[in-house]
């Protein structure tokens, strides 16, 4: 096991999505992810943008904003 193994499968096995997952699949899951840290302010994506990636939040929050039809940012999650 790597080292995102043993720090993602205790996490995915904490979210009610994997829920239903055997053990070793989330293991054989987190096997293939990659961990990331960030601060206040960081953005994950943009609007509009193509996304490649499955956010898992292991610690803190993240706001989901989308622009309105002036353009400017509201809070919907």
């Amino acid at each position: 096991m790597t080292n995102q193994t043993n720090e993602a499968g205790p996490l995915l096995r904490q979210c009610s999505f994997f829920q239903d997952f055997r053990p070793d699949d989330v293991d054989t899951l987190a096997q293939y992810l990659d961990t990331r840290s960030g601060v206040r302010g960081d953005v994950l994506y943009f609007e509009g943008e193509d996304s490649d990636a499955f956010y898992v939040v292991g610690q803190g929050r993240v706001e989901l904003l989308m622009n309105d039809e002036d353009g400017h940012p509201r809070l919907v999650g």
